[in-house]
């Protein structure tokens, strides 16, 4: 039982449906949700704020790194929404594998202290700043 009403989560949706438009999200993504779906409600509005967009939704939840990554490539995962931290992991271990081109985030201060330390994944951009190596 969540403290909701019907309205709340038509809102909530009409919010992140305008969020994730300024992102550049559309009705042709595949947007991934890497939060979790529990105790924890943030991931319900990202979800209906995706399908209200017209996206397809993969509601994964958190964790399980691998299974991340393979439910990206067998459903070429447009957009990945997520934390910060969580999505830098994901881009580093995609790296290793060889299997990412471009990855963005839009947690500045996380993006920005990894840029700062040099270790910010190359060909990698967050909203408002690019950099390549």
């Amino acid at each position: 039982m969540v403290g909701y009403t019907r309205n709340d989560v038509k809102t909530w949706s009409q919010l992140v449906a305008r969020l994730l438009t300024a992102a550049g999200v559309t009705h042709d993504d595949v947007v991934q949700i890497t939060f979790g779906y529990g105790l924890f409600t943030g991931a319900f509005g990202l979800h209906y704020g995706a399908e209200l967009i017209g996206a397809s939704v993969i509601p994964m939840g958190g964790g399980n790194t691998e299974k991340q990554i393979m439910i990206m490539q067998d459903y070429r995962t447009t957009a990945l929404v997520g934390t910060p931290s969580y999505a830098l992991t994901l881009a580093d271990r995609m790296e290793r594998m060889g299997s990412i081109r471009r990855a963005c985030s839009c947690g500045w201060p996380v993006w920005r202290r990894a840029v700062e330390r040099g270790d910010a994944p190359r060909d990698r951009a967050a909203f408002g700043y690019h950099r390549h190596r």
